[in-house]
């Protein structure tokens, strides 16, 4: 790089040294009072023993090191001045060896620039090495007096092969120290690191140190899912390289597939089978065994995990790329392995080879079982738990009035007010499938208006976001040889519906106003507010897992007087109801209701 262009790049952007200093940073009061020169100043990078790192520059800020900066500072007797980070970084600045220009903060105008902060660090090299441990030279060579602090360095995108960086320091009153090229005391030397920019981690690659696939939070190595195309079981593709060195590279997801969880153009991960390489799991596909790197809401399988995956601290620089697997065809357990392609690099598998020996990343697959997916539709896969009618009072007070109130009353003190809950819930042999009443989706509510001019039929259960009407899917009415009866069904009544029921209404009788007007007469039937209630509700309340039924149903008995007319057309309405469980399993039932045993059944 020539003087000319680093004055240049530098020109009216380059920091002064008062741009440099920490805004609430008070030198007149500092340690810098007392300065008179350095006894020793350093840099070198943090993780690495060598003076020279990478940098990917096609990551922009996302990318970046960090350089460890070392000084010992005295005042003019000789004694070491007790200096923090603070008083470091209130002076310090990166700058380009050869010129001693002054590198930008925290901007992008030149190929490097130096952050104030280490946010977004990805390094390119990790901080281990394959063969030891730990690698971490902070505090190495640190001598009593002696002061650090880390200065950080990005790149802003555009390309470069190589800079040397040093260090200089700006003590107002004493000018400018630093380690770059003629700038050096008898103190302290010249000191540098040199930084070289690669388009991508594989330019520095030198091996796959280690390629596994296995499940993403179990040890176990075999799942279950259901063949629906939505059920998933998530993996995890563990990846470790190496440079020349043998340091570890920082793998990111971003080195395997793109940011939109996509393939590249050459996919460099594949799933494949175990037994066949060229049996290739289809990406995003919609037959067959597939994978994919996006997780859905239903990616849980069928008897899944044992206990939770541990990464080994021996996993020294393992990325983990997440994947998920699903099928849109049942069958027998599949061994999966996984293939990594990346070009001019290494293509490298965990299946069996064309000879049938393991590759030397051998013993990696996960093996699942895909069921037959099931289908609610078909109604067998589906059964009704009857809870049976619970008397909420068999002493109601009931009065029938003749048409216009012209004619006799008669009352009943016998008569009959319960509720009945029904359920419909998987049954599928497995007890872990549970509906989601979060998906489940009434197609065709019926609307039985309460004040219809023929039939009025009044409800109970108005709220702010529902009308109670809206949720009675049906209305049952019995003729007089069985005595007159009122059934109102509601399916899946919203939780934000307090009350479903009769609706207790003022005047004549504290009826409940449901009544019917054919020909010349008009039948009520009254609840008599001396039975000590209002009104007659239940709590809609649903149950998890299954599609709640609700039933409330008033009846008095066959006498002497008054029959419920038989004229009054029942409103049975079946209803089509859609379902989903657990599992990404879903379909479609109507329920329907027989109006002599008061029973819902259901078909396909």
């Amino acid at each position: 790089m020539s003087d000319t262009e680093i004055n240049n790049e530098s020109g009216n952007n380059a920091l002064d040294n008062s741009n440099r200093i920490l805004d609430d940073y008070d030198f007149a009061s500092s340690v810098w009072a007392s300065f008179d020169h350095f006894e020793k100043l350093e840099l070198f990078l943090k993780y690495n023993d060598e003076q020279n790192g990478l940098i990917n520059y096609n990551l922009k800020n996302k990318t970046q090191l960090t350089v460890k900066v070392r000084a010992r500072a005295v005042d003019k007797n000789g004694k070491t001045l007790p200096l923090t980070v603070a008083d470091l970084k209130s002076v310090a600045c990166l700058c380009v060896y050869e010129t001693d220009g002054s590198f930008y903060q925290n901007n992008g105008s030149w190929k490097l620039y130096q952050k104030s902060d280490g946010s977004d660090y990805q390094p390119v090299l990790t901080e281990k090495l394959s063969n030891q441990n730990t690698y971490d030279i902070y505090g190495v060579g640190k001598e009593t007096g002696d002061a650090e602090c880390d200065l950080y360095i990005a790149p802003n995108g555009t390309a470069f092969d190589l800079v040397n960086i040093a260090v200089h320091l700006d003590i107002p009153g004493h000018g400018r120290s630093g380690t770059a090229k003629g700038k050096a005391t008898g103190a302290y030397p010249e000191c540098y690191i040199s930084v070289r920019g690669i388009t991508s981690v594989w330019d520095v690659c030198e091996s796959i140190s280690s390629l596994a696939i296995s499940y993403a939070e179990s040890t176990n190595s075999k799942s279950t899912l259901y063949a629906n195309g939505r059920n998933q079981a998530p993996a995890k593709i563990s990846v470790s390289a190496v440079d020349a060195q043998g340091h570890y590279l920082n793998l990111m997801v971003s080195d395997f597939i793109t940011e939109y969880k996509k393939q590249y153009s050459t996919p460099r991960l594949e799933l494949i089978n175990t037994h066949n390489n060229d049996d290739v799991l289809v990406f995003n596909g919609t037959k067959g065994a597939c994978y994919t790197f996006t997780a859905n809401e239903w990616n849980n399988p069928v008897n899944y995990a044992s206990g939770p995956r541990v990464i080994a601290s021996a996993d020294n620089g393992i990325c983990d790329i997440p994947v998920y697997i699903y099928s849109h065809t049942a069958s027998a357990g599949k061994d999966i392995s996984v293939r990594l392609n990346i070009p001019d690099v290494a293509c490298i598998t965990t299946a069996l080879t064309s000879t049938g020996q393991w590759s030397s990343y051998a013993s990696s697959k996960v093996t699942l079982t895909f069921l037959a997916k099931i289908d609610y539709s078909d109604v067998s896969k589906l059964t009704i738990v009857e809870k049976g009618w619970s008397t909420l009072c068999d002493t109601v007070h009931i009065t029938y009035h003749a048409n216009n109130w012209g004619g006799s009353s008669h009352s009943q003190s016998n008569a009959v007010v319960r509720s009945k809950q029904v359920l419909i819930k998987p049954d599928v042999g497995n007890s872990e499938v549970k509906l989601l009443n979060e998906k489940t989706a009434v197609l065709n509510r019926t609307h039985c208006a309460p004040y219809n001019t023929k039939e009025k039929i009044g409800m109970y259960g108005y709220s702010s976001a529902h009308s109670a009407d809206t949720y009675v899917q049906s209305l049952l009415d019995y003729t007089p040889e069985h005595g007159g009866h009122i059934v109102a069904w509601g399916v899946e009544v919203p939780p934000d519906m307090k009350k479903f029921g009769f609706l207790f209404t003022s005047g004549h009788d504290c009826q409940d106003e449901t009544n019917y007007e054919p020909y010349e007469y008009h039948y009520m039937l009254d609840i008599n507010e001396n039975c000590g209630k209002r009104s007659w509700i239940v709590s809609p309340a649903s149950v998890e897992g299954v599609v709640t039924l609700h039933a409330l149903e008033a009846s008095h008995s066959i006498d002497n007087y008054c029959h419920h007319w038989p004229a009054w057309t029942p409103k049975i309405i079946p209803v089509k109801v859609t379902v989903w469980d657990n599992f990404g399993n879903t379909g479609t039932f109507q329920i329907s209701w027989d109006q002599r045993t008061y029973t819902p059944t259901i078909s396909g």
